[in-house]
């Protein structure tokens, strides 16, 4: 298929066990906590754009495809292509009906394209067309009138899609179609079979016709000394077409080379219900391979906890680790295959088998997160509340990729127990590590959370401890910025409003505003007078024509004497592109501005020459140190605010009229 994405078959893929995933306690937490994680993990990721799917089963894509089919494309299309129906496996279409196929592109890839003569075995769901559908495409085919063919088809019934852009369309080329029974997601130099044989197959697998005899031929190749990938799908075969019988011959295949015809073997036993294949997935439990082991207990998960409990809880200290999936985040296939360890885990949690507590304590001495989720959230299942001392153990040697994991647990069953050791880990932790970690103080997933004297005097003091830290990251973030900023919203949620003094000092840094301004407001008039001298100084100094904005930050010297003075100040100026930034900068100190005092802009291009650099008004420290003020205000405060509006410091609409918003608060809680 032209354009398809590349995706390992299975006897590749059951080797990497890399997964992005939502964990198991994450799909079960309270709504205030599931809409903090969405924000911490939208923080903390940058996202492009991509389509995400699940690519279904063969057993999910035989039952409930509404139609099954040989089909002919009869023009070129990239999204969508009208097609002729050759024959029909399943369905109410007739042959030589003229229908429109979507879905084989996803929108942001991977991208697909049939052309006209091609002749596809597709599974397809009807677009039943519903009215703001209809108001949709009518809006579409404004724009782009080579859509009405395909509208047309929508009002008729007659246009179809493929399960996903990965799955449910399979290439004939001659006598031939090409498929893989071990997943249905498209792969790159995925085989070609005989297509006769799999219309026999769908046959067997759909209404069961034909099957004794069909057997015959999947049994043989098992039987026989065949290459692997053809021993795979006949299992496979067999599997979907519920072959039910033991045979002997399957002995020999638990020691099978290939992972996949032990893969398909393991499936297949699950059909069969004899002590003979339940004694056989058994000894599958002990495969060398981690993802067979885990497809060996799904089939035995049907059985009694009596009987399937010891089992599962003997293997669970030697099984393989790991699960197969997606490599990386932007895989537009989601699949997942657990290894036996992450599935005897489940199921011991399914079938509420008490006896396993004790042996998956000790497992949560890891570093895995999924794992570590995984067993707490089983021991739960089961009663088991003595994971708390395990939660401590990880705070105390500061495991750091699992803190958010521990922070969560420690405030959803409110653990008390757990307060010292989360103490102890955000003071001693290093706060120069990205990304920082002071969701760890958080009244929803931190501290915070726990109302007691104790952690408020806690708070405070690390608060101020804080401020005496200088936190090198080696990265262009600011990480005690961003601890402050959550302390601010912290302390506001808990109604202290003591520590507006403190929060005042830290804006000098940042804007070259503190206490003293709220004070002495003319100090905003000097400060504004220094600020629009400089910047006028640089606009006569740089080209005309090249110059698109200036701008200065002026900080004055800490404690102020009898006059006020300049300690330092930023300048930053944006131009054209093209310009070259030391010629500039030369320009900029023959007028008394020297280089390391500048920010230099052009574009999406900025150099940093200065020691400092400019916030904007709308960052996060000074909306959250307005909503503090405007929460405990005094007179002077709003004095304060006043004249950050009145000397421009709001420059958008939006920065102006949430400070007019602020100020009005302060106001009303003063009356």
């Amino acid at each position: 298929m032209p354009g398809k994405r590349e995706k390992a078959p299975l006897p590749e893929a059951i080797f990497s066990f890399n997964i992005l995933t939502l964990s198991p306690y994450q799909l079960h937490m309270n709504p205030i906590k599931a809409i903090a994680l969405l924000l911490f993990l939208f923080g903390s990721l940058n996202y492009a754009k991509a389509d995400q799917w699940e690519d279904p089963s063969w057993r999910e894509m035989l039952d409930s495809s509404d139609v099954i089919a040989l089909v002919k494309y009869t023009a070129h299309g990239d999204f969508r292509a009208p097609a002729e129906v050759l024959r029909v496996y399943k369905g109410t279409l007739k042959p030589g009906a003229q229908i429109w196929i979507g879905g084989f592109s996803g929108r942001y890839g991977p991208y697909d394209s049939v052309s006209k003569g091609e002749v596809y075995l597709v599974f397809l769901h009807h677009y039943n067309l519903k009215k703001k559908d209809m108001e949709y495409w009518h809006e579409q085919v404004q724009n782009k009138p080579e859509l009405l063919p395909y509208v047309a088809a929508l009002k008729e019934g007659k246009s179809y899609f493929v399960w996903t852009p990965t799955s449910g369309d399979l290439k004939v080329k001659g006598n031939k179609v090409q498929y893989d029974l071990l997943q249905t997601t498209y792969y790159t130099d995925q085989p070609y079979y005989p297509l006769p044989e799999f219309e026999r197959f769908l046959e067997a697998a759909l209404y069961g016709k034909g099957a004794i005899e069909f057997y015959q031929k999947p049994l043989n190749q098992v039987k026989s000394s065949n290459p692997a990938e053809q021993t795979a799908q006949a299992l496979m075969m067999l599997y979907l077409t519920k072959y039910s019988n033991y045979q002997t011959e399957f002995e020999k295949l638990k020691t099978h080379k290939d992972p996949s015809t032990r893969f398909a073997l393991a499936k297949l036993m699950g059909n069969i219900k004899t002590g003979a294949a339940r004694k056989l997935l058994i000894e599958l439990l002990k495969d060398q391979n981690a993802i067979v082991q885990g497809e060996a207990v799904r089939q035995l998960a049907h059985e009694s906890p009596e009987f399937i409990g010891p089992i599962l809880l003997n293997q669970l200290a030697i099984a393989g680790k790991g699960i197969a999936g997606p490599s990386n985040i932007m895989d537009p296939v989601t699949n997942t295959l657990n290894g036996g360890q992450i599935e005897i885990i489940e199921t011991l949690g399914r079938l509420k088998y008490k006896a396993a507590g004790p042996a998956l304590l000790p497992l949560l001495d890891t570093e895995d997160q999924y794992l570590f989720e995984l067993i707490i959230t089983t021991l739960k299942e089961l009663g088991n509340n003595d994971y708390i001392p395990y939660l401590n153990m990880h705070l105390e040697k500061r495991t750091v990729n699992l803190t958010f994991t521990i922070c969560q647990q420690i405030t959803e069953d409110s653990l008390y127990q757990c307060i010292p050791s989360l103490m102890n880990y955000i003071t001693s932790h290093d706060r120069s590590k990205h990304p920082s970690r002071e969701y760890t103080i958080s009244p929803y997933l931190g501290l915070a959370y726990f109302r007691t004297d104790t952690v408020q005097s806690f708070l405070v003091q690390d608060f101020l401890n804080l401020l005496t830290k200088n936190i090198e990251t080696g990265f262009a973030i600011d990480n005690k910025l961003k601890w402050v900023e959550e302390y601010i919203e912290t302390f506001q949620k808990l109604g202290i409003d003591s520590l507006k003094p403190y929060l005042y000092d830290f804006l000098y840094e940042y804007y070259g505003l503190n206490q003293e301004f709220k004070n002495n407001t003319s100090l905003f008039l000097y400060k504004k007078q220094v600020e629009d001298s400089l910047t006028a100084l640089a606009i006569a100094a740089l080209p005309k024509d090249s110059v698109v904005s200036v701008k200065t930050m002026a900080f004055l010297a800490q404690p102020p004497m009898q006059e006020p003075s300049i300690a330092d100040y930023v300048l930053k100026y944006d131009v054209q592109e093209g310009m070259e930034f030391e010629q500039l900068n030369k320009l900029l100190e023959k007028k008394g501005i020297p280089e390391n005092k500048l920010i230099a802009s052009s574009g999406s291009f900025s150099v940093l020459y200065a020691k400092r650099s400019l916030l904007n008004f709308d960052e996060g420290i000074m909306r959250k140190f307005l909503s503090y003020v405007a929460a405990y205000p005094d007179m002077k405060d709003i004095a304060f605010m006043e004249n950050l509006e009145k000397y421009g410091y709001p420059e958008s609409d939006y920065e102006k009229r949430k400070l007019k918003e602020w100020i009005l608060t302060a106001k009303e809680t003063l009356k």
